[in-house]
């Protein structure tokens, strides 16, 4: 199985995503363009079609989706869809067992967070679930360099860490300067 990437959507916003190949060697498509494709695809069939995509091929790639709803906390009727895709290569990906993992990672998703948190984007308190996609998906993983490659991903999230660190430092020695 060679998944790719993962990803948690609130109404077309990225919530909390993780990349599953080298990050300095592979690049499968650029972000701000897939966002694009994903909410173009997902519409049309919505609107179009007035059903959910569950899947759809793009060259070497497929593209895999589960999706939940639960009520708006700012209007009960209105029902707000939340939704996790998979990008794996086409020509090794077991479709029905990687819609399994999905929905059981989307399950824990909407378990573990708040409906307040989903619905403002809380993206910091987000950030905790890429652990969890490394145990979900352990398995989908390229197997030739998934060592390598989960600890490539735990690297750069370290270091996301400490640079976040380094500006809330910044920032905080910034506001307790005295200018005379």
């Amino acid at each position: 199985m060679g998944l790719l990437e993962v990803a948690v959507m609130f109404e077309n916003s990225i919530l909390v995503e993780d990349k599953f190949y080298e990050y300095d060697k592979a690049v499968v498509l650029d972000a701000e363009i897939r966002d694009q494709m994903l909410s173009a695809v997902v519409g049309l069939s919505t609107n179009a079609f007035g059903d959910e995509i569950q899947n759809f091929a793009v060259n070497d790639f497929v593209i895999v989706f589960q999706n939940t709803s639960f009520h708006s906390l700012h209007d009960p009727e209105q029902e707000c869809k939340i939704r996790i895709y998979g990008i794996a290569t086409k020509d090794t990906t077991n479709l029905k067992l990687l819609s399994a993992a999905l929905n059981d990672a989307l399950f824990q998703f909407v378990n573990r967070y708040s409906r307040i948190d989903i619905q403002n984007k809380n993206l910091d308190k987000f950030a905790e679930f890429k652990s969890r996609f490394e145990k979900i998906f352990r398995d989908f993983i390229v197997k030739e360099k998934k060592e390598d490659i989960l600890k490539t991903a735990k690297k750069m999230r370290m270091q996301e860490q400490a640079r976040e660190r380094n500006i809330e430092q910044h920032r905080y020695s910034m506001g307790n300067t005295r200018f005379t």
